[in-house]
């Protein structure tokens, strides 16, 4: 996908901890494939061929429906790189990105149609293709997703399309089989709304039906609204949840990938 420099990690954290920095009203996001992810991380920043990862490579089989993230108005360019791409714009200036269109690398593959440039859209509607045109292969399809807020620099979109509304068809497996476990490890990102809260975890270990298992992954976990949260044996509110603590959860993993976190103890 099309590659930049990466900005500063503090930019990117202030924009994650306090969303009111960031100008999207990300309340309604949608994750932007109609269609079975095959691979998915945070590739943000990482380097390839000597340049930066702008965004995220989202792995999907050529011809994948891509869709709305937001409403606004789209522009469709050729943009190297990145291939065939579309920009939309949101009305408060935010720009979503999305790169390597085209199911076999053309144009005519690339875009849904009637799709022009100034188009309205709305969250969800189908825009084009996912595919390999630009710098992505046959052999590596991919979407490319960048997300620059009020225009400016792209941050890094993935704590955003972790938490974005699915349509059915992008449903992902669950990282874990479905019921309820304690998992240990450090609180590697957290965001409270007044509507929900997200937590994520990179995992020491998880136990689950008596067992327990060493396992080091990312896992991202919806706070629930009546979730109990303690620093040790002490009642603690949730604000006191930021990054770099090493904390015990107790989650239910449910059916559709979902994680919830029903109770959360910060170790001392």
């Amino acid at each position: 996908m099309a590659l930049l420099a990466r900005p500063a990690a503090l930019a990117a954290l202030a924009l994650a901890l306090a969303p009111g920095l960031a100008r999207a009203d990300t309340s309604n996001i949608v994750f932007p494939v109609a269609g079975p992810v095959i691979s998915w991380k945070d590739d943000y920043g990482t380097v390839s061929d000597g340049m930066r990862q702008a965004g995220n490579a989202i792995g999907v089989a050529p011809g994948t429906p891509v869709v709305a993230t937001a409403a606004g108005k789209v522009r469709l360019l050729w943009r190297g790189s990145g291939g065939w791409s579309i920009t939309l714009a949101t009305p408060t200036g935010d720009l979503f990105v999305y790169l390597h269109l085209g199911r076999d690398g053309n144009r005519k593959s690339a875009y849904a149609a009637g799709l022009q440039d100034g188009k309205r859209v709305v969250p969800g509607q189908k825009i084009g293709f996912s595919g390999f045109s630009g710098s992505a292969t046959a052999k590596r399809p991919q979407l490319g997703f960048v997300y620059q807020p009020g225009g400016g620099e792209a941050v890094d979109p993935y704590e955003l399309l972790a938490t974005a509304r699915r349509l059915p068809a992008a449903q992902r497996p669950a990282p874990v089989a479905a019921g309820t476990m304690r998992l240990t490890g450090i609180l590697t990102w957290s965001v409270r709304g007044s509507r929900a809260g997200f937590l994520r975890v990179r995992t020491a270990s998880i136990m689950r039906g008596g067992r327990t298992e060493r396992v080091d992954r990312s896992l991202m976990l919806a706070l629930a609204a009546d979730a109990a949260v303690a620093r040790g044996t002490v009642k603690t509110p949730s604000v006191a949840l930021v990054t770099g603590l090493h904390v015990t959860v107790w989650a239910t993993a449910r059916k559709g990938g979902s994680l919830v976190a029903t109770r959360v103890r910060i170790e001392e």
